[in-house]
């Protein structure tokens, strides 16, 4: 049993890897044909999926070798110079674009924003939609690099 339970762990963390390897791979291809000129937001978003992308290959060596030390090492990696680099990257241009409108309308414009996605999650829950459905809206419309 404690096998299969490795064998699941390792397959999802293989995944996961597939998964945002591909979605950096893209985002660096993205960001080299883009002629925007300010990279410096989209470049610390790059180096922060690597860093994630690096510590789930991290996390699944640990699993393998049954180091959860190590492995909690990995995602405290991940959570640091992932996710957090982040979200402090995104809040930072988001700020910088906001700056221009009058305080109220650009607290609306973050509010709403965060309204639509908060119903966007709760609707696809509630439906119980498969995964094609959820990451269709991760990946739908135009991306734009800036």
């Amino acid at each position: 049993m404690v096998y299969l339970l490795l064998i699941a762990a390792a397959a999802a963390l293989l995944v996961a890897i597939a998964g945002l390897s591909s979605v950096t791979w893209r985002f660096w291809k993205l960001l080299r044909t883009s002629e925007v000129p300010d990279r410096i937001h989209p470049t610390c978003i790059g180096v922060a999926m690597a860093v994630g992308c690096l510590s789930l290959a991290g996390v699944f060596v640990s699993v393998l070798t049954d180091q959860p030390g190590l492995a909690r090492t990995f995602v405290h990696t991940a959570l640091w110079g992932f996710i957090v680099a982040t979200f402090v990257t995104v809040a930072h241009r988001m700020g910088r674009d906001l700056s221009g409108r009058p305080p109220l309308r650009a607290y609306v414009v973050n509010l709403l924003g965060s309204l639509a996605g908060v119903a966007a999650f709760a609707l696809v829950s509630w439906l119980q939609l498969p995964p094609s459905v959820w990451f269709g809206f991760t990946s739908s419309g135009k991306s734009r690099v800036s």
